[in-house]
């Protein structure tokens, strides 16, 4: 039974309208049984607007990919973790380790696989990061564009195509420049372009070295 959930719900994903599945899932009191934390969604208010946290997934996943499986998935499951958080000043912290754990905790149920999984997290966890580039300095900005180039180039563009469904439209635009700028010079950088890389001692500190190396192109780039 459990791996028929997960079958049906991977058949719904393959639709492009799979928001419509969530909706009528939700009105017979079926998700509920099959994905009781994304039924929570529909209880809790986003912010101060008027919608629930489910309607925002709704409007997300009419803005994503219709033919992307992974993308559908963690768009779905993107903010689940808010729902113990929405008001209190730990959002972003709480939201993103409640969410990791109830995405895991659905993976583990329904024996999803390790890829959707994986991808899921990643959302989960780098998202409301993406909402405040405008105000990370350039070594933050580094840090979270160090951080997206660990995963593959199509996660890094599936997660941007995410972002352009979640954040507003001139904020993503902003943003995503400054990431794509960063992202570009920083994929062209190897450690053993630093000078005097074979005299560096190869430990810890190795790392910290090259984190300044690849700050200084950026800022030779004019970035700031």
């Amino acid at each position: 039974e459990i791996e028929r959930i997960w079958a049906e719900i991977k058949k719904a994903l393959r639709y492009p309208s799979f928001y419509r599945f969530l909706e009528v899932a939700h009105e017979c009191f079926a998700l509920k049984k099959i994905l009781a934390a994304v039924e929570n969604l529909w209880f809790v208010k986003e912010g101060s607007r008027e919608k629930s946290l489910a309607e925002h997934v709704i409007e997300c996943l009419k803005n994503v990919s219709k033919d992307n499986e992974m993308v559908k998935f963690a768009t779905l499951l993107h903010n689940v973790g808010e729902t113990d958080f929405l008001g209190t000043s730990h959002l972003q912290e709480g939201a993103e380790q409640q969410g990791v754990k109830i995405i895991k905790d659905i993976c583990r149920t329904l024996k999803i696989p390790n890829d959707f999984q994986s991808f899921a997290v990643f959302v989960c966890r780098n998202y409301k990061k993406f909402e405040q580039i405008g105000r990370m300095n350039l070594e933050q900005l580094l840090d979270l564009t160090d951080d997206y180039m660990k995963r593959t180039p199509a996660d890094f563009e599936n997660f941007m195509a995410i972002c352009r469904a979640i954040v507003p439209g001139s904020d993503f635009e902003n943003s995503e420049r400054k990431i794509r700028d960063i992202y570009e010079i920083i994929s062209h950088v190897r450690a053993d372009q630093m000078p005097n890389f074979n005299f560096l001692k190869k430990d810890a500190s190795l790392k910290n070295e090259y984190r300044k190396f690849k700050l200084g192109i950026l800022k030779e780039r004019g970035l700031n």
